[in-house]
């Protein structure tokens, strides 16, 4: 794929995320299946929202961690070994990584 192509689906991609975490959503699911593109148009979609949830407030006992059950290839913050928060930045993490494998 060469770069002009590249930055037409990436660039929709990163607006959409940011769209979701300006609304307090993580999608933690980003990866190249959930990403439609319809070149001939332009069109750029992000779909699989299952495992979708709001972003925590605050840090602690409470807040959002990975699940275990889904853990994915792409995902930072479900990472398996880590156990860390899940935030806005597992999302982008993962977006860095769904672009290389495209």
């Amino acid at each position: 794929m060469d770069v002009t192509q590249f930055m037409r689906i990436a660039v929709p991609l990163a607006g959409a995320l940011r769209k979701m975490h300006d609304r307090g959503l993580i999608h933690k699911d980003v990866k190249a299946a959930n990403v439609l593109v319809d070149l001939a148009r332009g069109g750029v979609w992000l779909t699989g929202f299952g495992i979708a949830s709001r972003l925590p407030r605050a840090s602690g006992p409470g807040a959002a961690r990975g699940d275990r059950r889904n853990a994915r290839l792409y995902g930072a913050g479900t990472d398996r070994w880590m156990n860390r928060l899940v935030d806005s930045r597992s999302d982008l993490y993962a977006l860095g990584v769904t672009s290389t494998r495209c």
